[in-house]
């Protein structure tokens, strides 16, 4: 149920990658730890190299690259899923 429109979510983007829950009074930060960061920098960085000149390639280019993104993503998505939390996130104090 946490939305930007309803006032539950907000994104700051001038911020590091954490989220913090509250319950009531309860409040815990959490932050994603340097591996998981470190995963998603890694696709990133691929993408920004095959999308260089995306414009000017042929159709044939496109579609090898972007099944070369997509098969990466298929392989960074379930080590995500089967992290433990732990290797996921941090608790910010």
């Amino acid at each position: 149920g946490c939305r930007e429109d309803n006032g539950t979510l907000i994104i700051r983007p001038d911020t590091r990658h954490m989220l913090t829950v509250r319950s009531g009074p309860t409040c815990v930060a959490l932050a994603l730890t340097d591996w998981a960061l470190d995963q998603a920098d890694t696709y990133r960085a691929l993408c920004n190299r095959l999308e260089e000149g995306w414009q000017t390639l042929a159709e044939t280019e496109q579609a090898r690259r972007r099944a070369e993104m997509d098969a990466m993503l298929d392989d960074l998505l379930p080590r995500f899923w089967l992290a433990d939390e732990h290797q996921l996130m941090s608790r910010v104090e």
